[in-house]
């Protein structure tokens, strides 16, 4: 299946926020509106209004990276700093800010990254040397929606997770990853990947991406097939009361926004961010409000309001307009995760995801986009053969329209053609041409008999 299925939801239905224990909506309103205020241009390569000529992203990863410094042990938070060149030749520098949280339970703990991407879209990015292209047209909009809510809700969350209450629970260890470049080839998660060593990939079992909350309700994606750790994830949001509101959507609504992976036209598209750079080799889920994303046709980040992920409208006073409950709605993402991680039998989900393998991964590969494509030509070829070939027996040649066409009656015995002139001899006609030997014979004989009959026509005369 090339093309996946994905959900229609936005139909007029709003779900009420439920309540949570762990975090406040309180809590996630302030860490949002602290983290816009400080770095409302986040945009890679920006150098508008910035001091010593660094970028708008770089001044958010310093302050990410401090703010993560505030509480987390020393050593505990590292830089990824990487450069990416660009289809279009565009060298960018960025960087990942890496929070680490080791769990205390059992040894050999499996690996789970919880990223989100930190820049924005605020400023034009213009491809060098063509000014008519761009990366993408700025919004002057600090990007609450896209992408500040996650980068919140992340902040919250690794706080609460390094706590030694949370930790002592904890089967896993855990990245805190915020993604440089994110708007831009999803850079800083394949730097992550890139980076990662053969102890380290082999240990990664989990891949969780947090984009664009603030719409009606949180969904939930975890692969084309059931999978061990969504069910886990969902079962521990449905014990939490959360049933309803953190969901995986049915399967109802063809796909028109599908990116190419590894040169096949396939991945679901609910992976379009960063989790898209690690479906297919790691477990992965992707929470998200369904806001702004192209696969939700007809779906709006409330039922009775338009996007503002990605427009000039991606303020907080936009959120707000938008969702007056979004930061409830970050305390309920933040909440099953930490609930999630830290519930018995978390780590043995994920092991199990693991040895089912992904879904449908094999779509994936490149030799089955080979393969499909030869499949395809070659069943395109054999229908245009039998065309031509039956045109070919149809149709003969046909004379020159410059000259004059004449019908040898009789046949050409009894014709002297000259040079300007085209007989067509209606004796050597086959009429049935595309029968077979049985009929040609009928025809055959219908021919002695039309010369009997012309014979005997001429005695009687």
């Amino acid at each position: 299946m090339l093309m996946t299925l994905v959900a229609f939801t936005g139909c007029g239905e709003t779900i009420a926020v439920p309540e949570t224990t762990i975090f406040t909506a309180d809590d996630m309103e302030d860490a949002l509106k602290e983290f816009v205020k400080a770095c409302p241009d986040r945009t890679s390569q920006t150098r508008a209004a910035v001091p010593d000529g660094e970028d708008g992203e770089k001044i958010a990863a310093d302050w990410i990276q401090t703010k993560l410094e505030s509480f987390m042990p020393e050593g505990g938070v590292t830089r990824q700093s990487f450069d990416q060149t660009t289809t279009y030749g565009d060298a960018f520098s960025s960087q990942n800010i890496i929070a680490t949280v080791r769990g205390e339970v059992g040894s050999n703990r499996p690996r789970v990254v919880i990223g989100t991407h930190y820049d924005n879209t605020y400023s034009t990015v213009a491809v060098s040397g063509n000014s008519r292209y761009v990366y993408f047209e700025g919004t002057k909009a600090e990007g609450a929606m896209d992408n500040a809510t996650g980068v919140a809700t992340l902040i919250e969350l690794a706080k609460y997770l390094s706590s030694d209450e949370a930790r002592a629970k904890m089967a896993v260890d855990i990245d805190f990853v915020f993604y440089g470049m994110g708007e831009i080839d999803f850079a800083g998660s394949g730097r992550y990947i890139t980076d990662l060593t053969a102890n380290g990939r082999q240990s990664l079992l989990l891949a969780v991406n947090v984009d664009r909350l603030g719409g009606d309700r949180i969904m939930t994606y975890f692969d084309e097939a059931p999978t061990s750790h969504g069910e886990f994830i969902l079962g521990t949001a449905r014990e939490a009361g959360f049933g309803g509101y953190v969901a995986e959507p049915s399967v109802s609504q063809a796909d028109y926004a599908t990116r190419m992976l590894d040169d096949l036209p396939y991945t679901p598209p609910y992976l379009l961010s960063d989790a898209g750079r690690f479906y297919g080799n790691f477990a992965v889920c992707a929470m998200t409000s369904a806001a702004d994303t192209g696969f939700f046709i007809g779906d709006r980040e409330t039922s009775d309001s338009d996007n503002i992920s990605g427009t000039s409208l991606d303020t907080v006073a936009g959120l707000e307009r938008v969702n007056r409950d979004y930061a409830k709605q970050m305390a309920v993402a933040a909440e099953t995760l930490a609930l999630s991680v830290t519930k018995d039998g978390f780590a043995e989900a994920l092991t199990e995801s693991k040895a089912a393998g992904r879904g449908y991964v094999w779509a994936t590969l490149p030799l089955v986009g080979f393969i499909t494509v030869a499949v395809l030509a070659l069943g395109a070829l054999v229908p245009i053969v039998i065309i031509v070939r039956k045109c070919e027996r149809k149709y003969r040649e046909m004379p020159d329209p410059r000259k004059n066409i004449k019908v040898a009656v009789f046949g050409m015995d009894y014709e002297k053609p000259d040079e300007n002139e085209v007989f067509v001899d209606i004796k050597s006609v086959d009429p049935f041409p595309d029968f077979g030997d049985d009929d040609k014979d009928k025809g055959d004989a219908g021919d002695d008999n039309g010369k009997s009959g012309g014979e005997n026509g001429d005695k009687d005369k």
